[in-house]
């Protein structure tokens, strides 16, 4: 048995959004999320020369698709327009502003924790010496990590026999050195969970550094996904994303579709938290995208004390946790730092996977997720799953001793007493046999529609499911034939609880295998149809405050209102969204000024206002997506009016 004493200076690696946390308190680093009229553009058809009149190309990915700059004579609302409509386009949405996330105040703790406590907690010590006596280290499959992110420093002690050939996405003739130092501190995080600090490096691992932002301020979602199309055509068997975004982007769930046809895992950080320049916190929730896809293994972060990081995302497909608080890692020019983050509680499953995968190279990256879920750990009598923690703590240890994968984790759940409680966006697998029938529950606080994917794992008899309302007794029945890739049904659903019942409907020889997934997309609001401004919904103005409830409910949705003023005097508009997924944009029409017609000051999550000085009249507004997604939590609009001096008014009229 290896003798592992955990002395200072550990390593810590990866994935998603750090935190600085200095001895002083810091001031928080805002940084736009908007990459200015960038554009992505996927075509389906040759580019039109028409296309090229207004846009110029900047770069591009794969055969059809594009990175576009708006000329400065283009109008955006018309270019969008015209272009997202076009029979040869796939898709068109903005180049989504990637990055490492925000920095925070200082956590004043009594006393700083030892360098490698986040190893115990996750009881690497033990793992490791459970490999040494399980693995053939001389038959051992290397296991290849690519950090995207901001390169690595290439010739840190401590890093660089971990080092794989890597790539400079943006300046391919340069070679990937991380200038600014999120990178190297994430892989130090992953060469860390092999045990570098503590003797001899554990297993046969390999950073592959790939650099797709220079100062974590310049992050793209093009580049990124860039990144991690490279990652993959160079062999990486696990991907580690410190990075991201909460607006959707096309583009990044196609790669992130890529990456698991290839079988490559792909690990991402759930994001940190918001906060405003008082540190009050903004949003907490929900994840951040790569993390917030259903196939993708998300991570967030806990404490010193092992609870719940308050700066760490929460929400509907967190899988696990890991230490995310006063993690001491490698960073540039041959140094250390203690940093704080989700960025550094994703890289310990990375490392914990890349071990797992040594000892079971049969696995698929799939198996490896189901594994680290199954064996996290949990507090006695706590659920099974909760949107703060997921499945548990990672424990690195159960997951490399546990043989065999629960191919049906939902069980027992043969009744609705038993129905198993899930989240949105995450993946779930169960087994079918005759007379068997598999319940699960979906607890939802507003009213909408829910989009069920089906994957019938190779099996050729049919399946069917049951959607229930209890007690009301409401139920409808679907029956699902056996065919490649993946079945999608769509059915609205009310607040509260929805059950699933899923049977085979006729006699079976064996088991039946399915995975499935569930999203989730608003009810469209009482002000439907109002997609054109012929159909703008009156909202009527009161003497105070008035706030109105609406929603996003479709691509590309439109909300057009109408506001009709009998007095002079001043109208403030705010349009606030639910959630850091909607980033609104406002464009107003009134007869008698078309000076500023789009507002758009703030970035996801942020109040848009219009105030203006009015006259007697009909004003009309517009309220969209940034990107035209659909949002999956209500927006409010709120409207005051205050009405000027009327002897003024008359005066005037004279």
């Amino acid at each position: 048995m290896l003798n592992r004493q955990l002395t200072i200076g550990l390593i810590l690696v990866v994935s998603l959004f750090c935190t600085v946390l200095p001895a002083a308190q810091s001031q928080m680093v805002y940084s736009s999320r908007k990459t200015g009229q960038t554009w992505i553009v996927k075509w389906r058809t040759k580019v039109p020369a028409s296309f090229w009149r207004q846009a110029e190309q900047i770069g591009n990915d794969e055969e059809g698709v594009y990175l576009v700059r708006l000329r400065q004579e283009a109008d955006v609302e018309k270019w969008r327009q015209r272009w997202k409509t076009h029979p040869g386009v796939e898709y068109l949405h903005p180049n989504v502003r990637y990055d490492p996330g925000y920095r925070f105040a200082n956590r004043n703790l009594l006393s700083a924790p030892g360098k490698s406590y986040y190893l115990y907690k996750t009881r690497f010590p033990q793992a490791w010496d459970f490999f040494q006596r399980k693995a053939d280290l001389k038959k051992v499959k290397p296991i290849t990590v690519a950090v995207v992110d901001t390169g690595v420093d290439l010739s840190h002690p401590i890093l660089k026999p971990f080092l794989t050939e890597g790539i400079n996405v943006k300046d391919p003739q340069a070679p990937p050195e991380d200038h600014f130092g999120h990178g190297t501190k994430v892989a130090g995080v992953i060469a860390a969970t092999w045990g570098v600090r503590h003797g001899p490096a554990v297993g046969a691992g390999k950073i592959m550094p790939i650099k797709v932002m220079e100062n974590g301020g310049d992050g793209e979602v093009f580049y990124t996904v860039k990144g991690i199309r490279e990652a993959i055509r160079h062999n990486a068997d696990i991907i580690v994303l410190a990075q991201g975004s909460w607006a959707y982007s096309r583009m990044m769930e196609e790669a992130i579709s890529e990456a698991e046809e290839q079988g490559v895992l792909v690990v991402a950080a759930v994001g940190n938290s918001d906060y405003d320049l008082n540190q009050q916190q903004l949003y907490d929730r929900p994840l951040y995208y790569p993390a917030a896809f259903p196939s993708v293994l998300s991570v967030g972060a806990v404490n010193v004390e092992g609870n719940h990081f308050s700066i760490s995302n929460t929400g509907p497909g967190l899988d696990l946790v890991a230490p995310g608080d006063m993690i001491y890692t490698t960073t540039i020019n041959d140094s250390f730092s203690f940093e704080s983050g989700t960025s550094f509680a994703a890289p310990q499953v990375a490392g914990a996977a890349a071990l797992v995968w040594q000892l079971h190279p049969d696995y698929s990256a799939r198996e490896i997720r189901m594994l680290l879920s199954q064996t996290a750990s949990k507090p006695s009598r706590s659920p099974e799953w909760d949107e703060k923690t997921g499945f548990g703590i990672l424990n690195a240890y159960r997951a490399l001793r546990t043989t065999g994968i629960n191919p049906d984790p939902g069980e027992p759940n043969d009744s609705p007493q038993q129905a198993r409680l899930f989240s949105l966006s995450q993946e779930l697998d169960l087994v079918l046999t005759e007379g068997d029938q598999d319940w699960y529950v979906l607890n939802l606080d507003q009213a909408g529609k829910l989009h069920i994917d089906l994957v019938h794992n190779g099996s050729k008899e049919k399946v069917q499911l049951f959607v229930h309302q209890l007690p009301a007794k409401r139920k409808q029945s679907y029956s699902l034939l056996p065919q490649a890739g993946k079945n999608r049904i769509e059915i609205s659903v009310p607040k509260g609880k929805t059950y699933f019942r899923w049977t085979v409907p006729q006699k079976v020889a064996g088991q039946v295998k399915l995975k499935f997934h569930v999203t989730f997309s608003a009810a469209a609001d009482n002000y439907e149809k109002n997609d054109m401004l012929s159909q703008a919904a009156p909202l009527p103005v009161k003497e105070t405050k008035a706030v109105y409830e609406a929603t996003i409910s479709k691509q590309g949705d439109i909300d057009w209102y109408q506001v009709v003023l009998t007095e002079p005097g001043d109208l403030n508009i705010s349009v606030q969204p639910g959630t850091p997924r909607f980033d609104p944009v406002i464009f107003k029409v009134q007869a008698d000024n078309w000076e500023k017609m789009r507002y758009d000051e703030k970035n996801e999550g942020g109040t848009e206002t219009l105030q203006l000085n009015v006259e007697p009249g009909q004003l009309y507004f517009r309220v969209t997506d940034y990107a035209g997604n659909p949002i999956d939590r209500p927006y409010q609009i709120a409207i005051s009016f205050e009405q000027r001096d009327s002897s003024i008014y008359e005066n005037k009229k004279k």
